[in-house]
C-alpha cells in the first residue's frame, strides 16, 4: 500500500509514533499542540484529516485514543520545531495599533523595560505562567505588554488550551 501524505501531515504521524514508543500511549491533542506551537483547532482538523484519509483511528471522546494506520517504515524523520519567539511590537501613544495586527502589544515604556531583560530570563518567565483552566504551568503566547505601579504586566494566552492568562514581573 502506498501512502500520501504532505510533510505536515507526515511530522503529525511521526510524532504519535514516537510520543507512543516513549510515553507507553498514545498523544492527547494538547501534546500535539505543545510540540508543533500551534492552536487546538488546527490540530484537532489535522485529526481530522488523518483519521479521513485512513492513517490513523481513533475513538472520538476518548482521549488518547490515536493509533496509527501506517508503520514506521513509512513515516518520515521527525524535526525538530524551533520555539515560538513572541515578536514585540509598539503601540505609540495616541497613535493607534501599528501596521502588524498579528504581532503582540507593548507600550514604549514596557517595551523598554521588556527589553531591559535578558533573553534567556525572558523565555523562562514566559515559559512559567501559571493557567487556571490547565491548572498547571504553561507559556504565555500572543502577550501584550504594560507598567502598572512600575511594574511589567504580560497579559496573553495559555499556549496549550488559549485562556487568558497573565506574568506578573515586579521591578527590582
Amino acid at each position: 500500500m502506498t501512502t500520501q501524505f504532505t510533510d505536515k501531515q507526515g511530522q503529525y504521524l511521526s510524532f504519535i509514533y514516537y510520543y507512543t514508543k516513549v510515553n507507553g500511549r498514545p498523544p492527547a491533542e494538547a501534546d500535539m499542540v505543545r510540540y508543533f506551537a500551534v492552536t487546538p483547532a488546527s490540530v484537532h482538523q489535522m485529526v481530522l484529516t488523518l483519521e479521513a484519509k485512513g492513517l490513523i483511528t481513533r475513538t472520538p471522546g476518548l482521549g488518547r485514543s490515536i493509533k496509527l494506520r501506517i508503520g514506521r517504515e513509512q513515516l518520515p524523520d521527525l524535526k525538530d520545531v524551533p520555539p515560538a519567539v513572541p515578536k514585540i511590537s509598539v503601540v505609540r501613544p495616541n497613535a493607534g495599533p501599528t501596521d502588524d495586527s498579528s504581532s503582540p502589544r507593548f507600550s514604549v515604556h514596557a517595551k523598554r523595560l521588556w527589553e531591559g531583560i535578558s533573553e534567556g530570563s525572558r523565555q523562562v518567565l514566559l515559559a512559567n505562567v501559571w493557567c487556571g483552566q490547565c491548572a498547571d504551568g504553561t507559556t504565555i503566547v500572543n502577550f501584550c505588554g504594560e507598567v502598572i505601579g512600575g511594574d511589567l504586566i504580560l497579559r496573553g494566552d495559555c499556549s496549550r488550551c488559549g485562556a487568558q492568562v497573565a506574568r506578573h514581573i515586579e521591578r527590582s
